[in-house]
């Protein structure tokens, strides 16, 4: 019983220092510092097990040390490389090329809501290959809030549809999905993750809320009787700098580059299969001679352009990539409570089952992303609670730790907080709780999508 209340009481002050805008590193690292200090003393465990260095309160900070060298070696190394190809793509103009390209063939449609489901389904597979949320929106919406205004859309509806399309979280080139399969325990690469518990279930999720939103949106828009959003000058000035990209048409595909390798050497195309980070790497060698050979007669100042993929690779490490580290040293003393396992055991000894459990572990995921504003941050919490009740029940723990990916970014569409919810309220001048509220039932009807394809096809 004391190690289920120190379990809740851990979580409990963790959230509310998210919610009272505490930086979440911080939080992260004071809690469980303090916490695994007090666990060692109160049970005069070694944090390092077998391996400790003869002092119980040295060999906290020796536990830490190990929970940074394997997140560094591991899960941020991963996304790191991935956010610095992306800072690379977007310094020669890569990344503006590629949805340039994209936006054009959505720019002949002319069913307004129509467009905007194809908006969501669209951005959903653009993550892939970008996965900062509020990048791929602020690419995105310069080139086509002009084009859905002209037709008709409202405000509010090119608002939530821009935000609904960054909820699904997936690919390889996510931090949170790394994150997640680093938290279930799994020995499967990234790559076997995305293409056996993510693809379907998430593309499927994408289409339902897609469907769902556009379905609404007809009705309220049509009861409500809104106009079609007013465009500034502005904001068309913007969408003529986006379309008028000044590198070649064939820089578009290299953004392309890594997930192009990841699916042909992933096992599932060829039988030889490469680390993500070797994907990234061989990307940015081809991508640099592609880019040399073709600013050739500005070579010198060419080859500077690479130091942009460093900056962002050095930015993610500085900010997300130690709170991904954070928040697995949080979950690590968490385990070492147990309080998680034996709070799921009850549970479950009173008749909740794996259904019931984890049902109940999705909605407050969602509930509680959308009241902290935080996608990464809450995975070290939801993602250990859904493998605890895997292990528990006996089913598997990778389904589990993606029902709590999906949660958690789903959660995401329902913050007031979050950066690209800010920007698309801003920038189409609508109150963010109007968008709130048209995205509840979408993304309620994704969740429900992704939970039933998730347990019909590995656990029941």
């Amino acid at each position: 019983m004391i190690a289920i209340i120190a379990t809740l009481l851990l979580i409990v002050i963790v959230v509310a220092g998210v919610v009272k805008k505490y930086h979440p590193v911080s939080v992260f690292f004071s809690v469980s510092f303090i916490a695994l200090i007090v666990w060692t003393l109160a049970t005069g465990t070694s944090a390092m097990g077998e391996e400790t260095c003869g002092n119980l309160i040295l060999d906290v900070f020796e536990y830490a040390y190990s929970i940074i060298k394997t997140q560094l070696s591991g899960t941020m190394l991963i996304c790191a490389s991935i956010f610095g190809y992306v800072g690379f793509m977007n310094k020669i103009g890569a990344s503006q090329a590629f949805t340039a390209i994209l936006a054009k063939p959505l720019s002949k449609i002319k069913q307004p809501y129509i467009l905007l489901g194809l908006l969501i389904v669209l951005e959903t597979f653009m993550k892939l290959i970008i996965p900062s949320a509020a990048s791929l929106v602020a690419l995105l919406f310069a080139i086509l809030f002009p084009i859905f205004a002209a037709l008709g859309c409202s405000a509010l509806s090119i608002a939530s549809a821009f935000v609904l399309g960054t909820c699904v979280t997936w690919g390889p080139a996510d931090a949170g999905v790394a994150l997640s399969l680093s938290l279930s325990g799994s020995d499967m690469t990234l790559s076997q993750f995305f293409f056996s518990y993510q693809v379907v279930a998430c593309i499927l999720e994408a289409l339902v809320m897609a469907i769902v939103f556009v379905i609404i949106s007809i009705r309220a828009d049509k009861k409500s009787g809104s106009k079609g959003a007013e465009v500034t000058e502005e904001q068309l000035r913007k969408q003529q700098e986006s379309m008028n990209v000044a590198v070649p048409k064939y820089y578009c595909i290299m953004p392309l580059f890594p997930m192009i390798l990841i699916l042909l050497f992933s096992g599932y195309v060829f039988p030889v299969t490469i680390s993500v980070v070797a994907a990234v790497l061989i990307s940015i060698s081809v991508a640099d001679v592609i880019h040399l050979i073709a600013n050739r007669d500005n070579l010198k100042a060419t080859m500077f352009d690479l130091n942009a993929g460093l900056a962002e690779l050095g930015k993610f490490l500085g900010s997300m990539g130690f709170l991904v580290v954070g928040g697995a040293l949080f979950a690590g003393v968490i385990g070492k409570i147990g309080g998680m396992t034996l709070l799921v055991t009850a549970l479950n000894n009173l008749g909740g089952g794996a259904v019931f459990l984890s049902i109940l572990a999705v909605i407050m995921g969602i509930v509680v992303v959308a009241c902290t504003g935080s996608y990464t941050a809450n995975l070290n919490i939801f993602v250990p609670f859904l493998v605890s009740i895997g292990t528990v029940t006996g089913v598997d723990v990778a389904a589990m730790a993606q029902l709590g990916n999906m949660a958690c970014g789903l959660g995401s569409g329902l913050t007031p907080v979050s950066a690209t919810m800010l920007f698309v309220s801003g920038e189409c001048k609508v109150d963010f709780p109007l968008v709130l509220k048209r995205n509840i039932v979408p993304i309620a009807c994704a969740a429900a999508t992704g939970y039933i394809v998730t347990m019909v096809m590995h656990v029941l």
